[in-house]
């Protein structure tokens, strides 16, 4: 029953992104007046299929945690602990006997914003794909073949 609840409730949530990029894409392209050309069309027909093309291959739409955001401070920090931990042996960095280390005060960690984009790149990227997918299913259709190939 649960299952059930969950796959309707999956479908009205990729039917509502579908039909937000649907509206976004055809705002762009006739902002003033609405007219019923050969674009259009198949605008609404891909925004039809978006729904079933994400139950299909979810992976493609998703960004699961392990795939997370990285800022070049966060890279560089840790660079920086990789290279102390294999230079420098217990803690000396200097010929003069200092202990500590000038570079990270008290605090090992900088204030990075990491965990805040990371939100952000997981909300964004499947409406981002969805917007694209819109735009270019043909070459979504075939890219799926061809990995399933």
């Amino acid at each position: 029953m649960f299952a059930k609840i969950r796959l309707v409730s999956r479908f009205l949530h990729y039917s509502l992104i579908s039909l937000l990029c649907l509206a976004f894409v055809l705002w762009y392209d006739t902002p003033t007046n609405f007219k019923v050309t050969p674009l259009t069309c198949y605008f609404i027909l891909t925004a039809c299929l978006l729904p079933f093309f994400r139950f299909k291959f979810p992976h493609y739409f998703s960004s699961d945690r392990s795939e997370q955001f990285v800022s070049y401070r966060k890279k560089a920090l840790d660079l920086y602990h990789q290279d102390k931990a294999a230079h420098h042996p217990r803690g000396r960095w200097s010929t003069k006997g200092v202990l500590t280390d000038p570079y990270e005060f008290t605090n090992p960690y900088t204030q990075d914003y990491d965990e805040s984009l990371n939100w952000i790149y997981r909300l964004v990227k499947p409406l981002l794909l969805s917007l694209l997918f819109i735009l270019f299913a043909p070459l979504f259709f075939l890219y799926a073949w061809r990995k399933t190939r």
